[in-house]
């Protein structure tokens, strides 16, 4: 068997921390990967970046996620029941 956890939306917001430390994640449409979002992450204080961070990731969707998984040799056994979870097992 094998499961995956199904991610809800990303969504960009600020978050103030300990000393005036605000952590904020900024997502976008990759306008150079098809099918990708790209994350940045930051460390701020006082509008003055102390660390950053970018990755991309590639987003998988519908019977894209089923055609995948049923060439590397899964076959597709739906949801559990919380509706996080995506339920494979080996052919």
């Amino acid at each position: 068997m094998f499961i995956i956890n199904i991610q809800g939306v990303h969504d960009s917001y600020d978050k103030p921390l300990p000393g005036g430390i605000v952590y904020s994640q900024e997502i976008f449409e990759s306008k150079d990967k098809e099918n990708c979002i790209e994350k940045n992450f930051y460390f701020k204080k006082d509008d003055q970046i102390l660390a950053h961070q970018k990755l991309i990731y590639k987003i998988f969707q519908g019977e894209v996620i089923e055609e995948l998984f049923n060439k590397a040799g899964f076959n597709w056994k739906g949801k559990d029941q919380s509706t996080q979870f995506m339920i494979f097992s080996k052919k």
